[in-house]
């Protein structure tokens, strides 16, 4: 697990909740990508396949529908009616039907019944099955063949609900008494109106009858649910606002499979020596390798895109995170498309050994995750078979965490388990949690490797380094095939601060056994604390004349009177004729005496020299009125724009307040005819919310697109953004972000004042780098007919820099 920050690379649910070539096991044969799948043996509980469904619409006496292709004796077969009857109205089922229930709309309301019934499919069925209706009415509905479904006790439970006025159509919660029942819900409406099912259900069926005042929809879904409990409530929903509508909910219970087969033995342990693959998680930070990874022996880098992964060291290749799996919406971040193209993009590259796909996934909220993870591993392998899947389980949550290790057999090639046994608060480490998991994993089957604990944060705390050396031979000692380690840089700690730990590391990874062989002397006591800084110095004299002006540019700035003294004392010794804000400058409101307390001390301290604009923040007080009295005449207008040297600038405000940024909106249209009234060779403009960002706290704003078409039409060169709190570079791009080197406009985000850091995600298109470590300043030298661009860091050692040429 990593411990959790954020949805791209996450940690502190406590921890980040936040790939054996194909050995599928039982899950091989039932999946299909976005259908639940989960058990073993012949009792394998599948929703129904082509041809296992019938629906059937009229107007008549008698509703009739076909026997379902694929009955066969033993089957259970669920036939669904919605009709326009009244409730008192008598519905006759055919021979060897028998009803389950009958819900019908209250009187007052336009008559609909819903009534559900079910039969054990004998040796020889009848070609079709009628119901009589008892008068002329409307009716839809289905039969449906399930396989697999206890046939002495086929229904668990089932629920019934009458609404009205509503395009909601609501199945009460259930609850299953059994692991793998097939939750099935069915809805109907007095409405021709297609009903769209519930987001987390497959839809088996969907009919209606409409011809006016017989006007009926009716709609049917399924999915399996992994774990005895309750399923919640089910909601479909309709295009209009239906006079009547009823919902269903079915559970029906999986057939009991045989006596599963003994596990097979675990695989020997590997031999002796290093392990091949030794994984360190973001040994990359911002996408450049640091090459003391390589150095203490780890060959297996954190990275997330091609460039980075050619670029590693020599003998060093890349693990490739895609993206996780969201635990609230049950599904992957990077869609399927988005994956393809990216291993596509990957195939045949020696530096890729393998991709990343899933940081603590949780099938007690996502039943479908186990099944999801092996299809996306299905679909890796079959653009390139010669690479592996990791996927990383949760291990940290006691027996909720243990109960799930046999779901994920043969989901990934390799299933990373990540037990940390040293918590916050705890004097002794608790290892014998290693070799529970790995017993867990042994009993199921699973190929998979142990993952180390190499930080502390949050719940956690920094292991000592005995407690290390008996971490890292507590893995050795079970079948686990490799040992990950969490983690390079972490939450604001770094294990390359840890030169006790590192060289136990080091040897373990050389031969396979930790020890303090490496690590000579302890170290040193700390030293005593350095006395407090000196008082500011007075703020440095303008810039002399002559000189090509320098503008320093940071968003997202200050959200305590100390968080942002490093990046204004950078400011200070740059010494910038100009200091750009890009808004959220004070947190967390903007009110006037945040600004004072805040960001006074700070970038107050040359306040006069500062050109600044609102971020969402500012706009928190009502009509920004902080940020408006405490800068006054320094900020003219919510928007304005100034020259500096030979170049245009252009200062436009953030949208999240009473200014529109839409085409046609006051804003824009001041940008279009200041654009037109100021030609100049180099153009500037910057704002809060970027077009475009790989950002994870944030994604690409598409509102700016009018603002962007504006600069591009003008030839614009720079813009300049704030609010995802990392800094990024982009190629030149036209609005819709197609690379255009000859008038492309090129955006840097840099939310880098010092308030926080977002997690850096996969980088989209054009996106030339990112890092999410260090706080700092964009430094840029205008000159008359081009600029030179600097990332100057404050804290961490990242940088960024080049020249560029206007339009």
């Amino acid at each position: 697990m990593r411990p959790l920050l954020s949805l791209g690379r996450k940690p502190m649910r406590s921890k980040r909740i936040a790939q054996l070539r194909r050995n599928v096991g039982f899950l091989a044969m039932a999946v299909v990508l976005g259908i639940a799948v989960s058990g073993s043996g012949s009792g394998l509980s599948a929703l129904p396949p082509a041809g296992a469904v019938v629906s059937a619409s009229t107007v008549g006496t008698t509703f009739t529908v076909a026997r379902p292709a694929t009955t066969t004796s033993g089957d259970v077969l669920i036939a669904s009616i919605d009709a326009r009857l009244p409730s008192t109205a008598a519905i006759s089922p055919p021979t060897g039907w028998g009803l389950i229930r009958r819900d019908s709309s209250t009187p007052g309301y336009s008559a609909l019944t819903q009534a559900l019934y079910y039969k054990v499919a004998g040796s020889s069925e009848p070609a079709s099955y009628s119901w009589s209706l008892g008068s002329q009415v409307s009716a839809a509905g289905a039969v449906i063949d399930f396989k697999d479904v206890d046939p002495a006790t086929p229904v668990d439970s089932h629920s019934g609900a009458f609404t009205s006025g509503s395009a909601s159509i609501v199945a009460p919660s259930v609850t299953t008494t059994s692991a793998r029942d097939t939750v099935v819900g069915f809805f109907g409406t007095s409405s021709s109106k297609t009903i769209r099912p519930p987001a987390v259900m497959t839809e088996e069926f969907d009919v209606r009858y409409a011809v006016r005042r017989w006007n009926l929809d009716a709609e049917g879904a399924a999915y399996v649910q992994a774990t005895p409990g309750a399923t919640g409530e089910r909601t479909a929903r309709t295009t209009d606002h239906p006079s009547s509508e009823l919902g269903q909910l079915l559970a029906l219970r999986v057939a009991a499979s045989p006596p599963p087969p003994p596990p097979p033995p675990p695989p020997p342990p590997p031999p002796g020596g290093a392990y091949p693959q030794r994984y360190l998680y973001d040994g990359a930070p911002g996408g450049v390798a640091d090459p003391r990874v390589a150095d203490n022996g780890w060959n297996l880098y954190d990275v997330s895109y091609r460039d980075a992964a050619d670029a590693l060291p020599a003998g060093a290749q890349a693990l490739v995170w895609v993206g996780d799996y969201n635990n609230s919406s049950c599904s992957f971040e990077e869609s399927d498309s988005a994956l393809r193209s990216a291993v596509t993009g990957m195939t045949g590259d020696p530096k890729v050994w393998g991709y990343f796909i899933s940081d603590e996934p949780d099938p007690a909220a996502c039943a479908t995750a186990p099944a999801q993870h092996l299809a996306r591993t299905q679909l890796i392998h079959s653009i390139d078979p010669n690479t592996h899947v990791v996927e990383v389980i949760d291990a940290n949550s006691g027996q909720t965490s243990l109960n799930q290790v046999p779901l994920w057999l043969g989901t990934a090639d390799y299933i990373g388990i990540d037990p940390y046994p040293c918590l916050a608060g705890q004097s002794n480490c608790d290892f014998s949690i290693i070799r529970q998991y790995a017993n867990a994993a042994d009993a199921a089957g699973l190929t998979y490797w142990g993952v180390a604990q190499g930080f502390g944060s949050g719940n956690w705390r920094w292991p000592t380094q005995a407690e290390e050396v008996q971490i890292l031979n507590t893995w050795r000692a079970t079948n686990a095939r490799s040992v990950m380690t969490f983690a390079w840089t972490w939450s604001g700690s770094n294990l390359y601060d840890h030169p006790e730990l590192l060289c136990v590391f080091k040897k373990f990874n050389q031969d396979g056994v930790a020890d303090t062989s490496l690590c000579g002397s302890p170290p040193p006591p700390p030293p005593p604390p350095p006395p407090p800084p000196p008082p500011p110095p007075p703020p440095p004299p303008p810039p002399p004349p002559g000189n090509d002006p320098v503008i320093t540019a940071a968003g997202d700035i200050c959200g305590s009177a100390t968080d942002c003294s490093p990046t204004a004392n950078l400011v200070m010794s740059i010494n910038p004729t100009v200091a750009l804000t890009l808004g959220d400058n004070a947190y967390e409101n903007g009110s006037l005496s945040q600004y004072q307390t805040e960001y006074d001390p700070n970038w107050g301290r040359f306040k006069s020299r500062t050109k600044p604009t609102t971020g969402n923040h500012e706009w928190h007080t009502a009509n920004a009125q902080g940020y408006h009295d405490y800068f006054g005449s320094i900020a003219p207008a919510d928007y304005y724009s100034y020259d500096v040297g030979a170049w245009h600038l252009i200062a436009l405000a953030s949208d999240n307040g009473s200014i529109s940024n839409a085409r046609g909106s006051a804003e824009e249209t001041w940008l279009r005819n200041d654009l037109v009234a100021h030609p100049n060779q180099c153009t500037l403009a910057y704002w809060h919310e970027p077009r475009f960002t790989s950002g994870t706290g944030h994604s690409s704003d598409t509102s700016w697109t009018p603002i962007w078409q504006d600069l591009y039409d003008a030839n614009a060169d720079l813009v300049l953004n704030g609010h995802v709190h990392n800094y990024e570079r982009f190629a030149p791009q036209t609005p819709s972000g197609t690379r255009d080197d000859a008038r492309g406009i090129v955006e840097i985000v840099a939310g880098t004042g010092g308030v926080s850091h977002y997690t850096s995600g996969s980088p989209i298109a054009n996106s030339v780098v990112q890092n999410d470590t260090s706080f700092g300043v964009l430094k840029l030298t205008l000159h008359p007919g081009s600029y030179d661009w600097q990332f100057m860091p404050a804290t961490g050692n990242f940088s960024d820099s080049g020249s560029r040429a206007c339009h």
